[in-house]
């Protein structure tokens, strides 16, 4: 047996537990299921224990009682011997693990249902299908003073396949300044005409260090869910799901629990 645990058994069923000792045991009860069973069966096995010893004495008893009968023929000596043997043997029996082992077993069967109930429901889903439930495109962040580019009406009026050979020609221009935010929106064109292979191969030329990687991130792990590829979609979502700033933190983190290998 566990000494240590049997010994936290009997200073807790006796009070001899200091504050903080009270306060730790309670706690680890309560948010370590593995030593809540081990506690559990432990009492558990003394309630048994006890209850098999109460059968045996009981056997015993009834064998002494009749020799004591057969030998005395007196049965008030018979009565207050077998009154005494149970006083002696009850008091060997430790009373207190019956209700500890009741509170430890209903303690884990109630975990599962705390779990469940604490925790979102999942609903398993294969890439494909998370990708058509979170997939929107990303829309134009523009003031009343921006002048629109040609590419950027055509991204607006959803004309991807417009907008595409226009970005690749404001990329062929190497003193444009913000390359890594018309990749981001090659990305997305390619993505909105449904070529998730190019979608990916733009959006890995923005810049890590850049204001549009988040959103490039993000689409990264659509369109690999797209292409079927998990273990990609995966790493993605790990990464997204650890960034406590981001906004799809938590969405990533969740799909990530839904995704289907």
């Amino acid at each position: 047996m566990n000494d240590s645990i049997l010994d936290q058994l009997k200073k807790y069923s006796t009070g001899q537990m200091s504050a903080a000792e009270l306060q730790a045991f309670e706690s680890r009860l309560a948010s370590d299921p593995e030593f809540a069973k081990e506690v559990a069966t432990w009492a558990a096995i003394y309630t048994g224990l006890e209850e098999e010893g109460d059968r045996q004495l009981d056997s015993e008893l009834s064998v002494l009682g009749n020799k004591l009968l057969e030998e005395s023929g007196d049965e008030s000596v018979f009565a207050a011997q077998v009154n005494q043997s149970k006083i002696k043997a009850t008091k060997t029996i430790p009373r207190w693990v019956y209700g500890l082992a009741a509170t430890l077993l209903l303690l884990l069967l109630a975990w599962p249902i705390y779990q469940r109930f604490s925790e979102p429901d999942i609903t398993y889903a294969s890439a494909g299908e998370l990708y058509e439930t979170h997939y929107q495109s990303m829309p134009l962040t523009l003031t009343r003073e921006d002048t629109l580019a040609d590419w950027q009406k055509a991204y607006q009026q959803n004309r991807y396949k417009d907008a595409i050979p226009l970005l690749r020609l404001l990329l062929s221009d190497t003193s444009y300044e913000r390359p890594s935010y018309a990749n981001l929106f090659l990305g997305l064109s390619f993505l909105g005409t449904g070529d998730a292979a190019s979608a990916i191969a733009a959006f890995e030329q923005v810049n890590p260090d850049s204001y549009e990687w988040e959103h490039a991130q993000w689409y990264s792990t659509l369109a690999y869910m797209k292409t079927g590829n998990t273990e990609k979609a995966k790493q993605f979502l790990r990464e997204i799901s650890k960034q406590k700033n981001n906004p799809r933190s938590e969405e990533a983190s969740l799909m990530l629990k839904q995704l289907k290998e």
